[in-house]
């Protein structure tokens, strides 16, 4: 008699994907002059030197730069009037994959 043929293989079964992680709690992100909010509820506030700018993000790929300048500023309160010597943003720049492009 011929030969048995062997049965086919049934393939491994697929590794699972790896788990993402939660989401962060509260909203990431950078507002007025500026006030950053961290993924996991940390604020700060963050003053720029004029013209200068900062790497706010950083992953292989992908990269987010702002530039600050300087502004003086009044705060409206009942009381008195605060005076800030602070900083704003005015320009963002991301960085993808080989290409480099500004935001409009």
């Amino acid at each position: 008699p011929p030969p048995a043929t062997p049965p086919p293989s049934t393939p491994p079964p697929a590794t699972p994907p790896p788990s993402l992680p939660p989401p962060p709690s509260s909203p990431v992100g950078a507002e007025k002059d500026p006030h950053l909010h961290f993924a996991h509820g940390g604020t700060a506030d963050f003053k720029g030197r004029h013209g200068a700018y900062y790497n706010f993000f950083s992953a292989p790929g992908f990269s987010v730069s702002v530039k600050t300048e300087d502004a003086t500023f009044k705060l409206r309160n009942p009381r008195h009037d605060l005076v800030v010597d602070g900083s704003f943003i005015t320009a963002v720049h991301f960085v993808a994959g080989n290409a480099s492009l500004p935001a409009s």
